[in-house]
């Protein structure tokens, strides 16, 4: 899993990476490198806390602009 975020990471490619409801936190740590950087990452103990967290990402997609 690793080395395909790693790919897509030199690819240019953003990646949000989200755990949810999840204790292991060797299962964290993997999903948080995955993730373009630590603001990427999020941790989802709740249901309402995955909702929030899929607003602030969906704000922070309505902030890209695409360039070529």
């Amino acid at each position: 899993m690793l080395a395909v975020c790693n790919a897509m990471k030199s690819e240019g490619i953003i990646i949000f990476a989200i755990t949810f409801q999840l204790s292991n936190t060797s299962t964290q740590d993997l999903y948080r490198s995955c993730a373009t950087s630590p603001a990427h990452y999020f941790d989802s103990p709740s249901n309402d806390d995955l909702q929030d967290v899929f607003h602030e990402i969906g704000n922070e997609l309505t902030n890209l602009r695409l360039a070529q």
